[in-house]
This record gives C-alpha cells, structure tokens and sequence, in this order.
C-alpha cells in the first residue's frame, strides 16, 4: 500500500506542528524522568538503609539481571512502533495496526514462558555460588523468579506503550510509565519499610507490573478510538517483515547490554556484592542525566521514522542538529554540577562512605557524554528501519567485558568505568555519528566544528558558575550549596534552552 507523506520541512506549519508534539512529548518525558529519578533517589536510600548490605547488593544485581530480562523484548516493540508511524497517514490503519498487535503479542506469550522457565533454572544454578551469608539460597531463589516474573509481565506491556507510541501519543505513553513509577514507589516503600526483606520487595514488583500493564492497556482503549486489539489475527507475513529488522535492533541491544549493564555482575563475582550499592548509585545518577539529556531525541522518533517515509531529509537534518545540542547542553551542566558538588550530592543523599569518588564518576560522566551524542545519531538512522550497528555493537560489548574484566581485577572499580569508556571510544561514540552523518549528506568537518565549539562553550559557562559557587559557598552547608549549585545549573540550563537557538543544518546535499 502506498502512502502519500507530506515533507515536514516543506510546510511552515506542519514544522511548527511536529516542534510542538516533539515539545510536548520532551515536556511529558521530563516528567517521567523526573519522576523515575525522585523513585530511584528514595528507593535506593530505603534499599540501602533498611536492607543488610549483602541484600542491597544482591537486590541491585536482580536489578541488573532485569536489563538482560527486559532485552527479551527482541526489538519488537520500537520496530512495532516504526511500523505504526510508517501508517501515519492512511486513515484505515487501525485493522493493520491491530493485526501488527496481535502478531506480536503471539511472539512476546511465546518468549516469556520461555524466558521465565529459564531464568528460574539460572537462579537455581547461579545463586548458591555467591555464598551469600544474609539469606538462605531458597529464599534468595524465591525472591528472584518472583522478580522474574515481574520483568516478563512488562515485557507483555511494552505492546501497548509501542503502539501509543507508533500513533504519535508519545506524552500520554510516557505519563502512564509516569504513574507505573509512582505505584512502584508507594508498593516498595510500604515492603521495606514493613521489613518483608527481599522477598517482599520482588513480590510486590510482580504486583506493579501486573496493575501497569492493565493501566496501559486501560488508556490505549481510551487514546487511540475504534481500535480494537482483540479484531487483530495472527499474520505469518507480518511476523516474518517484523522478523530482520526486530533481530537487527535486538542484536545491537545486546551490545547494548553488554557495555551498560555487566558492571554490577562483575563486581558481584569479583569483588562482592557488598561492592555494588556504591557504584550503582554512581552509575543511576549518571544514566539519569543521560537519560534527561536524551529526552528530544526519544520524543522525536516517531517523526524521524515519518520523515524518512516522506523522504525529507532537510527536515531530519534540522532535528538532527536541535537533539544534539539539547543533549551536549545537558551533560556539560552535569559535568559542572557533579564536578563541584558530587560529595555533597551522594553524602545527603546514601550517607557518608557512598561517594565512589571523582575518579569513577568523571570517568562515567565523560563514558555518558559521547554515549549520549551517539545515540542521537543512532536513533535516528534507527528510525527508518536501517539497523547498520551490530556487528559494532556486539564488539564493543565483548571489547568492554573483556577490558573490565582485566583492570577490574588490579585497579578495583575504576577498572569497571575505565573498560566500559575505553570500549565505547573504540566502537560506538565514532561508528554511530560517522555512518547517520554520511546517510543525512552531511560534512564530517563541519559538523565537528560547529557542535565541538558549542559543547566547549556550554561547559565553560557552566563550570565557571559552579567552581565560583564552590568556593563561595565553601564553609555552608553540604544541603545548601548542593540546592544553590544545582539551581543556578537549572536557570542558565532553561534560559539556554528557550533562546538559544540549535545551529542551522546545511541544506545541500
């Protein structure tokens, strides 16, 4: 079938239009990363209060193992969501749409019962050799398949966020997982603070997920009018479209995985883990500011991938050049803040002894930076079904457990945010900007120049800020100078963001 899809780029207004979802969207996804970032912050001080030391870690390595689990999803839900967006302008989509539901819901059903079965059986073996000293194996087993569960319950929700998504509802998809992470709050805290132990805590994970995908299911019915998930059938054909490409995404994932979610794992069987809380909580603060800084760019998918069906490449380029400065403008106040204030932050907020150090963290905080900026640029070649990232992927995965598995062993947890920065400068922070950058026309030099000036310029604003507050404010108040240093971040942070104009991208190919 073939669709005709007006260039955004050609149409004042309908650039206007599509700014303003992408606005609303960002707007909504900064309050669900807000809201995901006041959970973690009161759910890892409970976790670490209130649980033993041996459990907190043992927690957050469940936490880690949730990434693996959450990998499962094989690229099916972001290309679902490509493929709705592709159906943007037939107005008789939704039995398409609905048949696309259908089919994969088949595939996820068939995944988690796989997945599940086998994850208990991975417990069962790998558990006991931890030695934990806290909790008997048969409880810790408990604690994990309950938690297992849970994880495979969101995988089958993930179906309903994609097709929000895919139908350009992005605000509304990111305020239910809004919701989902407040519901999670409240359960959490109710089953550590009641002392249920780690068996309580997986327990009421399985629960959250069970009421959130009900709630998505809920506001799919009530958000997208005259759709009806259950008319869908089973469509061999379809399964077999979606096949390359979710196997395409998947794969990269995995490389994904291997670079961002191995650390606690390692410290786990090489240091303990009594070793995990501290570099997680450095590691959550890090990817919480990766995650802000990337809030445009996940707004802005579905209108990459209507771009591309209509062929506007001027129009890629413009939001190409807006996602890349909003994120290089995020990480250079991080940067300053945590280079100022970092004590000050992990001391109020886990206690004194959790600070991992400068070392780590700068060590990180550079690792998220050129991360941030290459998955603008990977997200949007993403967008249009072209997946040319896995082969680097997977070598940057392997390239990363292999050097954290050598430095971990002589320089202790830097060696762990040492491996996994030297990996990704090795493979992916070039690979991913060089590839989009030749796919959207778009010289190499020129855009270095340009977006290497103004991240220079973003963090030589915002240090000097911080560093004159530091030492001003020297002899206040830990809680003092963190609230005037992050607020003064804040207000130059929106200014920036509401005058600054992004640079204007090259119109020739």
């Amino acid at each position: 079938m073939s669709v005709k899809v007006i260039p955004v780029s050609t149409y004042p207004d309908a650039a206007g239009a599509v700014g303003r979802h992408i606005t609303v969207g960002m707007v909504c996804g900064g309050l669900l990363v807000a809201t995901t970032i006041v959970t973690a912050i009161i759910h890892y001080k409970l976790v670490i209060g209130l649980l033993p030391r041996e459990l907190a870690g043992l927690w957050l390595l469940f936490w880690s193992f949730g990434s693996y689990l959450a990998f499962f999803d094989l690229g099916i839900g972001p290309t679902l969501s490509r493929e709705i967006a592709f159906l943007t302008a037939d107005k008789n989509r939704l039995p398409a749409i609905a048949d696309l539901a259908a089919t994969c819901l088949r595939i996820y059903l068939g995944v988690v019962a796989l997945l599940l079965t086998v994850a208990a059986l991975a417990g069962w073996i790998l558990l006991p050799t931890l030695k934990l000293q806290t909790i008997s194996s048969a409880d810790a087993l408990l604690a994990w398949v309950l938690f297992a569960a849970g994880a495979c319950v969101n995988l089958l929700g993930n179906l309903s966020f994609s097709v929000l998504t895919g139908e350009g509802h992005v605000a509304t998809e990111r305020l239910t997982r809004a919701f989902g992470m407040l519901l999670w709050l409240a359960l959490s805290s109710y089953a550590l603070m009641a002392n249920h132990g780690l068996t309580g805590l997986a327990l009421v994970w399985l629960i959250n997920a069970i009421i959130g995908r009900a709630l998505a299911m809920a506001v799919l019915k009530l958000r997208v009018h005259g759709l009806s998930l259950s008319s869908g059938r089973w469509r061999s054909d379809v399964a077999r479209h979606l096949a390359h490409p979710s196997a395409r995404w998947a794969l990269t994932q995995l490389g994904a995985l291997l670079i961002l979610q191995t650390a606690n794992v390692l410290i786990a069987w090489n240091l303990g883990p009594a070793a995990i809380p501290s570099y997680e909580a450095a590691t959550r603060v890090t990817m919480a500011v990766g995650t802000i800084a990337l809030l445009s760019t996940n707004a802005s998918v579905p209108y990459y991938s209507r771009a591309f069906a209509a062929d506007d490449i001027t129009g890629l380029r413009s939001l190409l050049y807006r996602n890349v400065q909003q994120g290089l403008l995020t990480m250079a106040a991080a940067i300053a803040v945590l280079g100022a204030f970092a004590p000050d932050l992990f001391n109020m907020w886990l206690g004194h002894g959790n600070f991992i150090g400068y070392a780590v963290l700068m060590t990180m905080v550079v690792m998220m930076t050129l991360e941030t900026h290459h998955v603008v640029h990977a997200s949007l070649i993403m967008a249009s079904g072209h997946i040319p990232f896995v082969r680097i992927a997977i070598v940057a995965g392997v390239l990363n457990l292999v050097l954290s598995l050598v430095l971990v062993r002589h320089i202790g947890l830097l060696g762990i945010a040492l491996g996994t920065m030297t990996a990704q400068m090795l493979t992916n922070n070039w690979y991913a900007p060089y590839v989009n950058l030749r796919r959207l026309g778009i010289g190499i030099g020129d855009y270095m120049r340009v977006m290497s000036s103004r991240f220079l310029g973003f963090l030589l604003m915002f240090g000097s800020i911080e560093a004159a507050l530091a030492v001003v404010l020297h002899d206040q108040t830990a809680s003092l100078r963190l609230v005037v240093g992050i607020g003064a971040a804040a207000v130059l942070y929106i200014a920036l963001t509401r005058f600054l104009p992004a640079p204007q991208a090259p119109s020739g190919i």
